[in-house]
């Protein structure tokens, strides 16, 4: 018997092409890889998704997509669970939506309609910065430069 060099587990070992087994499974050998090479690991993938960002935004949409599909109740239960946690932050950022886009409220504009960190006009969402509660609040933050919009690249930064 032999302990696994991972998980610490006896096991059986196995001498396959004359080496001598050192993890009870591939999934501690590959564990134990990922360890060992964790920062060249992410290193790389940090590099291939640079040079190849059109299919990593492919990739992460397909994914969020599949896994809504198939997790649509723990997904709904997700969202609820931070809706509660954070109600008074939803509650800012709906009405602070409302105002700027003047439904059910006189609009109120932004004064700056391009993103504050790169002044591109494509793409914006808002950004809030705090959570005013209440009409006049939320105009003295947008006035103040506590809400305004960034551009969705700037958003990702």
């Amino acid at each position: 018997m032999e302990k696994c060099k991972y998980c610490k587990k006896d096991f059986e070992p196995v001498c396959v092409f004359g080496r001598k087994q050192l993890y009870c499974s591939i999934s501690c050998q590959r564990k134990q890889y990922y360890q060992v090479n964790k920062e060249r690991i992410i290193q790389n993938s940090a590099r291939w998704q640079k040079a190849n960002p059109e299919k990593t935004k492919v990739t992460r949409e397909k994914v969020m997509k599949k896994y809504y599909e198939n997790n649509r109740d723990k997904f709904n239960e997700l969202m609820k669970k931070q809706y509660h946690l954070h109600k008074d932050r939803w509650t800012s950022r709906t009405v602070t939506a409302k105002i700027i886009r003047g439904k059910g409220y006189n609009p109120y504009k932004i004064p700056n309609p391009n993103c504050k960190l790169c002044n591109s006009s494509k793409n914006l969402t808002i950004r809030n910065t705090t959570y005013p509660m209440g009409k006049k609040a939320i105009c003295e933050a947008i006035d103040k430069g506590e809400i305004y919009y960034v551009c969705k690249q700037c958003r990702k930064k």
